[in-house]
């Protein structure tokens, strides 16, 4: 070690602990109501900041919505009318985290679709699966 250098980490001495971790995860919902209920009830239940209409241009023919907490992107959209009743609509809910690491392997996904289902079925007003439709 230089002068200069301040800590120098010999990587075959790290923890076999510190694991990557990243989350992702996809939601379907099925609900009567607008996609502006559709929304607030979504944030409200899985304690996120409002979404906001995405205007970067990365979504083609489909509005999405976002939000973003501590590290997760969530992003909500209208898929279709649901097949079977023509009052329902089918909304899809994708997460995932939003960092900048290597991914290298050794990294882990945490899928979140069970548990953020959980909670935004709580409401009744949603019919949530975990997973795309």
């Amino acid at each position: 070690m230089n002068s200069k250098t301040i800590l120098q980490a010999d990587s075959s001495k790290d923890d076999p602990r510190d694991i990557a971790f990243f989350a992702s995860g996809d939601i379907t919902i099925y609900a009567s109501l607008p996609i502006e209920d559709v929304i607030a009830v979504v944030a409200a239940a899985l304690q996120i900041p409002p979404f906001t209409l995405d205007t970067s241009g990365r979504w083609e023919e489909v509005e999405v919505y976002t939000s973003r907490c501590l590290g997760l992107e969530f992003m909500l959209c209208t898929i279709k009318p649901a097949k079977y009743a023509e009052s329902e609509f089918e909304y899809g809910v994708s997460i995932f985290t939003r960092t900048n690491f290597k991914y290298d392997g050794t990294e882990r996904e945490i899928d979140v679709a069970p548990y953020c289902a959980y909670l935004l079925g709580v409401d009744q007003r949603l019919r949530v699966t975990a997973g795309p439709a």
